[in-house]
Formats: C-alpha cells, sequence, structure tokens
C-alpha cells in the first residue's frame, strides 16, 4: 500500500525497472556475485514508485518505512487537496451570469426560486452550456474547477433529486414563463417563429411519450417540445411539452392562446413550407390568427403565379430590394375563399447556382438512362425519380426500357422557376417587411440546433415526466443565455474575416482561457492579461472586464470565509 500524499527522495542505493507506465523502485537486501556468468543477482524488495517525470523523486509504499524511517520522519505528509482547484476557470461563467442579470433572469429565478436555489440553477445552466452537455455525471469535476456563487461543490445525485425533483416544479415552471413573458411582453404586434421538434425517449413513465411522425426515430415514441420565439432578436418567449401524438399546428395554437394570456394583444405566426395545406390556412383563418408561411415550388397554383409574374419581376429596377440582393413584388389573390397576399421574390445568384445544380441532375439520370437502355429493369431500379423528367418507353412483357426522351417542358418550367420564391400572408405588408420578417424564422431553427447539439440535448436522459418538465426547463433557460452568444459571434463576424475564431463554441473556448489562481495566501488572483480575443468578445457582450475582477474577489470572500 502506498503511503497516502507523500513523497520522499529515492534513498541512494536503491534500483529502478520500469513497468508498463511506472517506474518502481527497490531496496537491495544482498546482492551475490556470479563468477560463471559474470554479473550481480540481487536479492530486492519494492519500496515505492517513482514519480511521473520525476528522476528524483519517488511515492513510498509501507515497506519503505520498514528499510528508511529516518527518511520518512523528516518528510511531512502532503496537505489534503482544496474543495476548489487552485486554479479556477473564470471567464464564461461570470459572462453567462453577467448575461442572466442584464436579462433579469437572475431577479425572476430569485423570486421564483429564492437566491440559494437560484444559485445552483444556474450553476447547472453554466455547466450545461460551457460543457455542452446535458449529462450532469461530469458535474462534479465542473464545479470544482469553475467559481461558483454557492462555495459548495454538489453531486450529480443532488442534481437529479434535489433540483429536478424537488425544487422545479410545473407551478414553478408556469410562474417563470409568465414572469418572463411579461417582461418581455410587446404591445404591439409580434412575429414568432413557432415550430416543434421531438425527442426519442424509451423511459416507462414518461406519460407524454407516445407515436407520432417521429424526425429521428420512428420506431420509439417521442415527446414534442414546442417553442415560440420572438423574430426580432431570437429571443425565445415560451415552451410547452405536448405528446407525441399531437400535430404541429395544434401545438402552435395552444403556444399562441397561452401567449395572449400573458398579456400579448397581436401575435403572428412564421411556418415554414412544411405547414402549407388546405387544412391548416383554414384552421388558421377559423381561429382569427395571423400568420406568414413560405410556400412550396411544387404547387401548381406557385408554378403558375410566377408564370404569370416572373416577366414583371425578374431585373426589373423598381422591383430590387436594396440591401437584400432580390427583386420583389406584391399580388394579392383568393385561396381558400379568403383574399391572400402573396409576395414572389427573385434571387439571381440563387436562381443560377439552383439552375446549374438542377441541370447537373438532369446530366447524372441521363447518363444512368443510357446505360439501362435496352436491357431489362430489374425490381429494384427506382423508375420514379426519372418520371418527373423523363418519358420512358419500357416493354410491358419483357421490361425492357426500349428508349427515352426528356421532357422539355417540364425542365423547362423548373428552369424558368429557379430563384424564386413565394411567400404568403393573411395581411398585407410591405414587400422588403414581409422578407425581413420571414428571414428571422431561422431564429428558431438556431435555437432547436442550439440544444440538441450544442447541449447535446438529443435525448432527454431523464425517467420521469416531472424530471422531463425540469430539464426542458433548464434547457430553455439555457437557451436564453446562449442566444445572446449566438448575437456577439455574428457581430463579431461582421468584422472579422477569421469567422471560425468567433463561433459559439469557440467562443466560449476564449472565455475558459480567462483563469483565477490561489496564490500562497489562499486569495484567488487573475493571473494574466486579457487577449485581444478576449477583449473583442466581452466588448460584444457588453460586459466590462472590471466585473470579471469583481466576480473572483467574491470568490474569495466565499471559499476564505
Amino acid at each position: 500500500m502506498y503511503l497516502k500524499n507523500t513523497i520522499v527522495d529515492r534513498p541512494k542505493g536503491t534500483k529502478t525497472c520500469p513497468v508498463g507506465k511506472s517506474v518502481y523502485v527497490y531496496h537491495v537486501l544482498e546482492s551475490t556475485y556470479n563468477s560463471l556468468k559474470k554479473y550481480n543477482t540481487d536479492k530486492r524488495v519494492s519500496i515505492g514508485k517513482m514519480v511521473d517525470g520525476s528522476n528524483t523523486k519517488m511515492i513510498p509504499n509501507d515497506r519503505f518505512r520498514t528499510f528508511y524511517p529516518e527518511l520518512l520522519a523528516a518528510v511531512s505528509e502532503l496537505p489534503e487537496p482544496p474543495a476548489f482547484s487552485q486554479t479556477l476557470h473564470t471567464g464564461a461563467v461570470v459572462a453567462q451570469r453577467e448575461i442572466a442579470k442584464r436579462l433579469g433572469l437572475v431577479d425572476i429565478l430569485n423570486d421564483i426560486y429564492g437566491e440559494s436555489i437560484a444559485s445552483e440553477i444556474m450553476s447547472v445552466v453554466s455547466f450545461v452550456l460551457t460543457e455542452e452537455s446535458a449529462v450532469f455525471q461530469h458535474y462534479p469535476a465542473f464545479m470544482r474547477n469553475h467559481i461558483t456563487e454557492s462555495g459548495t461543490i454538489r453531486s450529480d445525485s443532488y442534481i437529479s433529486s434535489r433540483i429536478l425533483h424537488e425544487e422545479i416544479s410545473d407551478e414553478r415552471i408556469t410562474e417563470f414563463l409568465r414572469r418572463w413573458n411579461r417582461h418581455n411582453c410587446d404591445p404591439g404586434m409580434i412575429y414568432v417563429g413557432c415550430d416543434s421538434t421531438n425527442f426519442n425517449t424509451e423511459a416507462h413513465d414518461i406519460r407524454l411519450a407516445e407515436f407520432g411522425a417521429a424526425k429521428d426515430d420512428p420506431t420509439k415514441p417521442q415527446v414534442n417540445l414546442a417553442v415560440a420565439v420572438k423574430q426580432t432578436d431570437s429571443t425565445p418567449l415560451y415552451y410547452d411539452l405536448f405528446p407525441g401524438s399531437i400535430i404541429d399546428l395544434t401545438e402552435c395554437e395552444q403556444l399562441v392562446e397561452q401567449m395572449h394570456i400573458f398579456g400579448y394583444k397581436n401575435v403572428g405566426l412564421l411556418f415554414d413550407r412544411g405547414y402549407f395545406s388546405e387544412a391548416n390556412v383554414r384552421k388558421l383563418d377559423s381561429c382569427g390568427l395571423e400568420f406568414m408561411m413560405m410556400l412550396r415550388e411544387d404547387q401548381n397554383f406557385v408554378k403558375d403565379l410566377i408564370k404569370t409574374h416572373a416577366h414583371e419581376i425578374k431585373d426589373h429596377a423598381d422591383k430590387y430590394i436594396s440591401g437584400m440582393d432580390v427583386f420583389g413584388a406584391r399580388i394579392e389573390q383568393v385561396l381558400f375563399d379568403k383574399p391572400r397576399y402573396f409576395y414572389i421574390y427573385y434571387d439571381e445568384v440563387n436562381g443560377g447556382y439552383s439552375k446549374r445544380r438542377f441541370l447537373d441532375a438532369i446530366s447524372v439520370l441521363k447518363s444512368e438512362l443510357s446505360e439501362l437502355e435496352g436491357k431489362v429493369l430489374r425490381k429494384n431500379t427506382n423508375i420514379k425519380k426519372f418520371k418527373p423528367w423523363f418519358s420512358l418507353d419500357i416493354d410491358k412483357n419483357t421490361c425492357v426500357l426500349k428508349s427515352y426522351s426528356v421532357r422539355d417542358d417540364k425542365v423547362s418550367d423548373r428552369i424558368a422557376c429557379a430563384g424564386f420564391f413565394v411567400i404568403m400572408t393573411s395581411e398585407m405588408m410591405d414587400v422588403d417587411i414581409a422578407l425581413d420578417t420571414y428571414r428571422g424564422r431561422d431564429n428558431i431553427e438556431k435555437f432547436f440546433r442550439g440544444i440538441k447539439s450544442g447541449m447535446d440535448f438529443d435525448s432527454p436522459g431523464v425517467h420521469d415526466d416531472r424530471s422531463l418538465a425540469a430539464k426542458i426547463h433548464l434547457m430553455f433557460i439555457a437557451g436564453i443565455i446562449r442566444n445572446q452568444f449566438c448575437i456577439a459571434s455574428k457581430k463579431i463576424k461582421k468584422s472579422t474575416k477569421n469567422k471560425k475564431s468567433y463561433t459559439v463554441p469557440a467562443i466560449m473556448d476564449q472565455l475558459e482561457q480567462i483563469e483565477c489562481t490561489a496564490f500562497e495566501s489562499g486569495e484567488y488572483q487573475r493571473r494574466y492579461a486579457f487577449t485581444s480575443k478576449q477583449k473583442l468578445i466581452l466588448e460584444a457582450l457588453a460586459i466590462d472586464t472590471s466585473v470579471i475582477d469583481a466576480e473572483i474577489k467574491k470568490i474569495n470572500s466565499i471559499v476564505l470565509s
């Protein structure tokens, strides 16, 4: 057994022998010379092993005491390690906390949970954001190496049992959302990106888990998460959990009803192409909801709109929208028994790219058909991919592809529509405003990517409804703060060519390198100056560097008290 926390000088006359990655130290009891083989044979006893990377220092075992008691008596044992590391990562956690204070999140959490539990919640949120992980197994190690307001290192089981199961309740989640939306409520018209994503789970105690239109694994039940995000600044406003079988439009209807309860007077919804159908549009009409949605280019009436009005839009100077690099016009037309407003846009750059990509795809299909011509088509041959663009003459008896020809009308129609896209709204607005409003819809996609990829929350990793609701509550709070890092990242990228250095993960890495070290006095101090990158990031986050040092002083009062 090795002596705990003890390091000594290797005694003279001892010998070493490497075994694997360790170097063991031996005391020689006696040495016998073998005259035939002409070398000494040692009788020896292991007394410890060398300290990694040292040629003189060793860690003794209990046998060392027998042979070298005087050396051991002269060495005092090393002190027990402190609760917190001698060097603490400071920048990322402080930045996250400052953002939470500025947004009003800290005040809301303090009022709902009390300062002690609110601080614990913010520490968990910092772990999720900094480590990009929603798995709490490594939370204690994170706590030991980072500034924490509580001065107490919590275990992962404490987070699961106390925070998720006892402190975060449905009532407190509802109160948080009410307070958060009251803090962000806009009395005017507000458009929100409304969408949902799902999480697969096989936990038996999650009652919301049902089979539905899963995006990941349709063989497993799922839980749907619907979210409303403000279009203007990407702020996540509200979310709700639904059974996996509930359809998207039902979720959005309930979200809007709840937002009206929170005080929003006029709420409009932004939808992607997947929501467009006659049933969905009529449902939105019946609910009196204003909406905006992108239309699918393969819809016949969309093609007709583009064909009819393309010549009025494409390359016409009066239709060019400055700053957006597109041409556009608004057309009013009845659809599903009501007047609708259609905004037809032409993107010349994207149009050229789409046209080349489409023609390249046609060339590939043509080459494949050339190989198949005159041959028997097998059962596994995918004929469907050719039929939209080619006329196929196939012998019904032999299944031989006799000949093929390009459907010039279909190909020409597709080329003519390249670069065009159409947005529909329930209320009239200016062409540039409609496009700017809809472009903000990718905010919600960024939110979902942020929690699934940026926080590794592809699967809930919990086993009951209460823990699921609590964990998603934490993810939502983390998503609010992460959005501010996304805004800062976007701001920095506009002024620098080195864009990869300022993604959200790269920003977190840079801030993690801001550290404080406990010197002989035991007080933590920032050891190194801020780098130019760190200054640029803190400036984009609107955080003064003095805040970092102030938080270091605060940790000293906690740790040294």
